[in-house]
């Protein structure tokens, strides 16, 4: 809902404000279309994002799968490796006892989509940060490469 109701003579004087003004014209974001395809899915980069996980997160999720989630979004925005692999294996953890007694039969069926939400955003999360740790290294192998064939003592 929008924060306060505009009328018509109001709309009218902000369009003309903001066609003067341009704002648009001092935009950081990116110039070039290679840097426009890089930021393209920065908001999805972590898949916490997408379309299907906010849909979901609409709705009422248990307090556990809400920790989990919490714990998830931390791995994703951890750098240091040991952080990262202590937090999944407390992620493992946790979905191992959130699934504790599950079967087939009898469980309800919030339960199994949450299970699947959280799943998949693990999945997401580790394809995402293995990713790019791996990126990581290999551009530190070109820089170091790139500097041993010139001999720079700087690099």
């Amino acid at each position: 809902m929008a924060a306060r109701k505009w009328t018509q003579s109001q709309r009218d004087t902000q369009s003309l404000i903001t066609l003067s003004i341009q704002p648009w014209l001092s935009s950081t974001s990116a110039k070039t279309n290679q840097g426009k395809r890089v930021i393209r899915y920065n908001s999805m980069k972590s898949g916490y994002f997408k379309e299907s996980y906010r849909e979901f997160r609409q709705n009422k999720r248990s307090h556990e799968a809400r920790n989990i989630e919490q714990l998830i979004r931390k791995a994703g925005k951890t750098k240091e490796d040991t952080d990262f692999f202590n937090l999944i294996e407390l992620i493992k953890t946790k979905l191992d006892d959130y699934y504790e007694g599950m079967n087939r039969d009898g469980v309800p069926s919030q339960k199994v989509l949450e299970g699947t939400y959280l799943n998949s955003l693990v999945r997401t999360i580790i394809n995402n940060c293995v990713t790019d740790r791996v990126i990581e290294e290999l551009h530190k192998e070109q820089h170091h490469a790139a500097c041993s064939s010139f001999a720079d003592p700087t690099c």
